[in-house]
């Protein structure tokens, strides 16, 4: 019960704190510096806001069930059937969304910024971490 409890506490953590902090990253930091550069990149970063949004309530979802999990680890094997689906629904979001980044965004932020705002950008999300 013990590994249950501190896996769910781990993986919450990603999910409510990491994550959440990757994407401030692209809405506030990556989005505006490349925003009205280039028209596919623009349709890039609104798909890429829109994914954000649309995986709030998956996500809601995912820490409440872990939740459940860390206050009774024993629960873990019920809710393992609705664990699975959750994971499950938020990889196929993932998958569209990261494979965007690495085709579209990261290129764009080697190809549309200097070398000056790429590294204020890496100071930005630095201190973004050093906050939390």
């Amino acid at each position: 019960e013990a590994e249950a409890r501190d896996a769910a506490e781990q993986v919450r953590r990603y999910f409510t704190v990491a994550l959440p902090l990757h994407a401030l990253d692209e809405d506030e930091s990556i989005a505006p510096r490349l925003l009205g550069r280039d028209p596919e990149v623009d349709a890039a970063l609104r798909a890429m806001t829109r994914d954000h949004e649309e995986h709030l309530h998956l996500l809601d979802h995912l820490a409440t069930l872990l939740g459940a999990i860390i206050d009774r680890p024993a629960s873990l094997a019920a809710r393992a059937p609705d664990l699975l689906a959750a994971v499950t629904c938020l990889e196929g979001h993932f998958e569209i969304h990261l494979a965007r980044e690495e085709s579209a965004i990261f290129p764009a932020i080697r190809r549309l910024l200097d070398e000056d705002t790429r590294a204020a950008l890496v100071r930005e999300l630095r201190a973004r971490r050093v906050q939390k």
